[in-house]
């Protein structure tokens, strides 16, 4: 015998007033900038012996982080990717990534070595 399962919601098609639209958009904070304190990390283990500055600390909200990310790149003239939160940016690059941020009035704090 077959289990007749009850939904909370009706299967609406379509509304005039557009309440038929799940809003799957998640809304974020602003991002103050001078508030940040953006852990800043050079890392070469498991790279191929290339090294990689790691930015971690960030707010969670992954449209700053992108655009953060973009711009770095530009300035350093380098590759880099948003992975698990954190940004990482190719190329030895910390003076120039640390400068950026400091133009921008974040903090920074080294991590390791």
């Amino acid at each position: 015998m077959a289990k007749l399962i009850k939904k909370e919601e009706p299967n609406i098609l379509y509304a005039s007033d557009g309440s038929h639209k799940k809003s799957k958009e998640i809304k974020y904070d602003e991002v103050v900038e001078s508030e940040l304190e953006l852990h800043l990390k050079r890392e070469k283990q498991k790279r191929g012996g290339k090294f990689v500055i790691i930015i971690s600390n960030l707010p969670e909200n992954p449209d700053y982080s992108k655009k953060l990310a973009k711009e770095l790149k530009k300035y350093c003239a380098c590759g880099g990717t948003v992975k698990k939160g954190n940004i990482e940016v190719q190329g030895d690059k910390f003076d120039q990534v640390n400068e950026f941020l400091l133009n921008r009035n974040i903090k920074t704090k080294k991590i390791g070595g």
